[in-house]
């Protein structure tokens, strides 16, 4: 699209030098929620209500609370374990010996603890435990098992950032202190273990990657019914072992299955991680809303994003509970040795909410993982930096009319889960998740951005997701839409030897000119355009600088080729095209022609590399020319050169000058590039290209050569343009794809030649528009 024609788009126009490497690495869309995901850093030493306060500072071994209201001055050190009493005040705390059973909160009939701290049958359950904000006591499932020199509690202990106690081991991981069992503060980072208090320094770190999620404040439950969907038609069953949460019960939980499960759901973003029992949670259990699989008296997972901050908010349940290290790290899961590719899941969200982040996280560089005793925890601005696999700027789409209850399926493949871009990193540039490490499943609503500037929009929303699982299948093949590759002959474009013309019928997709990720670049959109709208093909538009740079080239090559593999995936074939060579960075220039001087021969070079042996990928080598004719040979004919090098056969895609409209020299034989296997392309736009123009400018090439409209629209909403173009398009064998499949600017309408209003795929502006004509073209195809 070019730069000179009126209200066209003012995309991500943020001065370049004054963005942040995580901006500049994601264009104009929010950084993952500052990489710590699940906790801010711990300030200072909030008392959580219902229990007192240790010092920060102080070494406190052994006797550091007495909870239940009562305050110990000066702590004892204790060998092995601390006994703290619920009515008892002390002023120098209370030594015992071996381990004894923490009462802090009323001890229930039916099990005692011996000394050492070995759990017997029964274990010490805490009934109504107080709630307590950063650190929440799960009322009537206190857990403590065995452990020597000190209880090991596993489940009433999970405070702000997602504290563990284990093995007598508790530390600290929330935003403003950590509260432990029984009510007591602790500030800071302070870890006790084996009943022993040190200080783990003022602030603490800022841990809970995942939402903080600490293991189970409920019974362990084995989920040991399979889940039945209807889903568009179609049913799909999901085993029982393979279930993570359906939200069937009040507490959510990932079920446990052999060594995995039973940990919490949190939330984390504008409130500190919380459950559904915290006052005016974030996230509850809504029964009123089960998703195509819920049993039965089930529910969804309702998330409610407030828009009153600017990164957003989130949700998260651990794989696994901590471990019992110093520092803690997660606990790792071994999805490829369980056999699972992926996880699943329904959501929907009110309305359509655009820069979701999906991710599937792995434990080495998570944002509340230490990679070594002692060194920092990774960082998204900081080396070390913290890897976080998934799929960014996701739209969910609103109510689905064509799923029971108006629910998308979504699935996650691991394969296809790439890290943030960054230019460094402790973990490598890794393409695809760690199957071994991995740890925890996140659904994060990152704060919308303006799509006309990109300037964050605090939009409230409410989410719903269910029925989460793991997947075994595997990710979809490429569909084969011409196994034996695309040819010219004559003025048609042909399938091997076939002699009957191949008509494309497609729609041009913005965005990762100016966002290294695309904004809703997924294979639910994919699967909206071809299934949703027909189209056959898809042309991307791409920016060489984040292709060849070194500090984009270790992802962004790799988010070309998965949405390059997703819409194959759906059945269309592809257009690559060299949209900017500006330098890489958002703004409204793309530059007046590629060319060897700007690198664009070496760019082309990897392309072909890369695409030389798929026959579905098309090469437009350069997006719209603003040069004079003499320039436009020479430098198309070093390009054409350059991709042949290394892509012997693919189609290569040629527009004229004048913002690729006018071909008219091509049409005379005075400008002509040489070489095989080439289509000329042209942009006509409503307010530069009458009918009575179309012909000299471009259609009268179609006797010589094949010619491809990769780009088109009108500023009004009548359609009557755009019909008339089709039509014409259509009657001298051209192929087309019209701009844009993309969300119209915030204000701008018909008045913008984006097609579509929401990302559910529904037209702007309805019948009769620019964009109802281009998706009745569309239903042309086979």
């Amino acid at each position: 699209m070019n730069t000179d024609r009126t209200n066209h788009f003012t995309l991500c126009a943020i001065g370049a030098l004054g963005l942040s490497l995580a901006m500049l690495a994601g264009g104009c869309a929010p950084k993952a929620n500052s990489g710590n995901s699940g906790g801010s850093t711990a300030k200072g030493g909030a008392t959580a209500s219902g229990g007192s306060t240790t010092s920060s500072s102080a070494t406190a071994s052994g006797g550091t609370t007495a909870s239940g209201g009562s305050t110990t001055s000066s702590a004892t050190t204790v060998s092995g374990g601390t006994t703290t009493s619920s009515s008892t005040t002390g002023s120098g705390g209370t030594a015992t010996s071996g381990g004894t059973t923490t009462s802090s909160i009323t001890t229930g009939s039916g099990g005692t603890t011996t000394s050492g701290g070995t759990t017997v049958s029964g274990g010490i359950t805490t009934s109504g435990g107080s709630s307590a904000r950063g650190g929440t006591t799960t009322s009537g499932g206190v857990t403590t098992s065995g452990g020597s020199g000190g209880a090991t509690v596993s489940g009433g202990t999970s405070a702000r950032g997602g504290t563990t106690t284990s093995g007598g081991v508790t530390t600290s991981g929330g935003s403003g202190g950590t509260t432990v069992s029984g009510g007591s503060s602790a500030r800071g980072g302070t870890t006790t273990s084996g009943g022993v208090t040190t200080s783990g320094g003022s602030g603490g770190s800022a841990t809970g990657g995942s939402g903080g999620s600490a293991d189970g404040g409920v019974p362990p439950i084995t989920k040991d019914t399979a889940l039945s969907c209807t889903y568009n038609g179609s049913t799909i069953t999901i085993a029982a072992a393979d279930v993570i949460s359906d939200f069937s019960q009040t507490t959510p939980i990932m079920y446990k299955t052999t060594t995995r499960g039973q940990t919490i759901w949190k939330s984390w973003g504008p409130v500190t991680p919380e459950t559904p029992s915290d006052p005016a949670p974030i996230l509850t259990i809504d029964s009123t809303n089960p998703g195509p699989c819920n049993e039965t008296g089930g529910g969804s997972l309702k998330i409610v994003a407030t828009g009153t901050t600017q990164w957003g908010e989130g949700v998260g349940v651990n794989f696994e509970p901590d471990d019992a290290s110093t520092p803690p790290k997660k606990g790792i899961y071994d999805a490829a040795a369980a056999g699972y590719t992926g996880v699943g899941f329904f959501a929907k969200c009110s309305p359509e909410r655009n820069f979701v982040y999906l991710k599937v996280v792995d434990a080495p560089n998570d944002a509340d993982v230490q990679t070594s005793s002692g060194s920092p925890p990774c960082s998204y601005s900081a080396s070390p930096y913290c890897n976080q696999y998934g799929i960014k700027n996701v739209t969910v789409t609103g109510p689905n009319p064509a799923a029971a209850g108006g629910w998308t399926y979504y699935k996650m493949y691991f394969s296809e889960l790439l890290q943030d871009p960054k230019t460094a990193s402790t973990f490598g540039p890794m393409g695809g998740l760690a199957k071994n490490q991995t740890t925890a499943f996140q659904f994060q609503l990152n704060t919308p951005y303006d799509t006309n500037g990109g300037n964050p929009v605090k939009t409230p929303s409410t989410c719903w997701i269910d029925d989460v699982h793991f997947l075994k299948d595997t990710a979809p093949a490429p569909k084969t839409t011409c196994a034996a590759g695309y040819n010219v002959s004559g003025n048609k474009i042909v399938c091997g030897t076939e002699t009957t013309a191949r008509i494309f019928r497609g729609v041009a997709r913005p965005s990762m000119e100016w966002d290294v990720a695309g904004w809703n670049m997924t294979p639910w959109d994919m699967d909206r355009i071809k299934n949703g709208w027909k189209a056959n093909i898809l042309r991307v538009g791409l920016n060489q600088a984040y292709y060849m740079q070194a500090m984009y080239a270790g992802i962004y090559p790799k988010e070309v080729a998965r949405v390059v593999r997703w819409a194959e995936a759906a059945g269309m074939d592809v257009i690559l095209d060299l949209h900017w060579v500006d330098g890489g960075h958002p703004s409204t220039t793309q530059g007046y022609m590629a060319s060897v001087a700007s690198g664009s021969d070496l760019f082309w070079k990897a392309i072909g590399t890369a695409y030389g042996s798929d026959p579905h990928v098309m090469f437009e080598l350069y997006n719209e020319p603003t040069v004079q004719w003499s320039d436009w040979k020479t430098n198309y004919q070093a390009l054409y050169d350059a991709v042949r090098s290394t892509a012997p056969k693919n189609i290569v895609i040629i527009g004229g000058i004048d913002w690729a409209y006018d071909l008219s020299q091509v049409i005379s034989g005075t400008s002509t590039i040489t070489g095989t296997n080439i289509v000329y392309n042209t942009h006509p736009y409503g307010n530069k290209a009458p009918a009575t123009d179309w012909d000299a400018k471009f259609g009268n090439l179609t006797t010589k050569f094949p010619v491809f409209a990769t780009e088109f629209g009108t500023y009004d909403c009548s359609g009557s343009w755009t019909q008339s173009l089709i039509t014409y398009l259509e009657g001298k064998g051209m192929s087309w794809t019209a701009w844009s499949w993309y969300v119209a600017p915030t204000g701008m309408g018909c008045s913008s030649p984006a097609l579509l209003s929401d990302y559910s795929g529904a037209v702007l502006n309805g019948a009769g528009s620019n964009a109802d004509a281009t998706f009745q073209g569309l239903k042309k195809n086979p």
